[in-house]
């Protein structure tokens, strides 16, 4: 059953005025899915512009494909950062939390 579903655009990572932050609370599984282009997501704001603190979910191409499935050990509470990967236009994604 889904806790939570959140929908957010994300802006590129030239951006001044800050990254949406996604929550999740008491969730065993978080649903990624990028709807129009790559997105990055980290832990915290700072680290969007760090490479070893970012991972991407890429855009699938279509939105019939799976999108990313991230099984936690026990119950988890946090935020995640999104920023556009692509230079030019922010990007769409979705988040669903179990």
């Amino acid at each position: 059953m889904v806790q939570t579903m959140q929908t957010v655009t994300a802006p590129i990572l030239t951006t001044t005025e800050g990254f949406p932050a996604i929550r999740f609370e008491n969730a065993t599984v978080i649903v990624m899915q990028s709807l129009d282009y790559d997105t990055y997501i980290s832990y915290s704001e700072g680290g969007l512009n760090i490479e070893t603190q970012r991972f991407k979910i890429s855009k699938k191409s279509t939105d019939y494909e799976e999108p990313t499935i991230i099984p936690l050990a026990r119950p988890t509470t946090g935020l995640l950062y999104a920023a556009s990967a692509n230079g030019a236009n922010p990007s769409t994604f979705r988040v669903w939390s179990l």
